[in-house]
């Protein structure tokens, strides 16, 4: 699972904690990564054996079940959608920011479930089998 934070403050802090928390709760297992508050992360929610942090997205997402979105930093939209398709376990994309068109994530081989607009779905089976080059 890839958990990507922002700095946030007030009651926008408090829903990112509360999502990660219901998903450790739940039994998940979290490699969070995001470009400028790992630090403040980790002493909000320190790292443990079901949390950890990395500084480099393609890592977080490497062999996850799922990679969820939580914030719209730029470089978010920019990721390399072919290899973050082949990184995944699963090309599942939960994008809470509607960084990306769904009809271009469903031609790539993603289910992808975007806040407010319709999912696009694929095979996970087959999607699972294939590897990055």
């Amino acid at each position: 699972m890839l958990g990507i934070l922002k700095r946030l403050t007030g009651i926008r802090a408090l829903r990112f904690l509360e999502i990660i928390q219901i998903l450790l709760d739940a039994g998940a297992s979290i490699c969070a990564y995001d470009p400028a508050a790992i630090d403040r992360a980790k002493v909000e929610m320190p790292p443990n054996e079901c949390l950890q942090y990395t500084d480099d997205p393609y890592a977080a997402a490497d062999n996850a079940d799922a990679l969820l979105i939580l914030t719209d930093w730029a470089e978010f939209s920019r990721l390399d959608l072919k290899k973050l398709r082949y990184t995944l376990r699963y090309p599942i994309i939960i994008d809470g920011r509607n960084l990306f068109d769904p009809w271009v994530m469903q031609d790539l081989g993603f289910t992808y479930l975007s806040v407010g607009r319709p999912s696009q779905h694929t095979s996970v089976e087959s999607a699972s089998t294939k590897r990055w080059p």
